[in-house]
């Protein structure tokens, strides 16, 4: 190339051809590098994302069942609760009706 960046149009010696062929050889291996390099950034970027979108579901999901879980826990513990009432009132009724008798 010139100093203006053009190709001359004139004939151009064989090491001229060379020298042209080896400066856009190096400068497609040059793109090419920094697609790969574009390519492997945005990967990684884009794998970091999904992962945290998988933790951030993962622990919304832990939120979920341990949520589940008090609520079973806390229905277990009023219907125990129910039944030893039920029972406490049914000793009662039987005590008052031996009284009664």
């Amino acid at each position: 190339y010139e100093e203006n960046g053009e190709v001359p149009r004139e004939r151009l010696t064989y090491t001229e051809r060379v020298q042209l062929r080896r400066q856009a050889e190096a400068l497609d291996a040059k793109r090419e590098a920094n697609a790969a390099m574009r390519h492997q950034r945005n990967r990684k970027a884009f794998l970091a994302e999904l992962n945290e979108k998988r933790k951030l579901e993962d622990l919304k999901q832990a939120s979920r069942r341990q949520k589940i879980e008090e609520q079973r826990l806390q229905r277990r513990e009023k219907a125990e609760m129910q039944k030893h009432l039920a029972h406490e009132r049914g000793a009662r009724y039987e005590e008052n009706d031996k009284k009664r008798e």
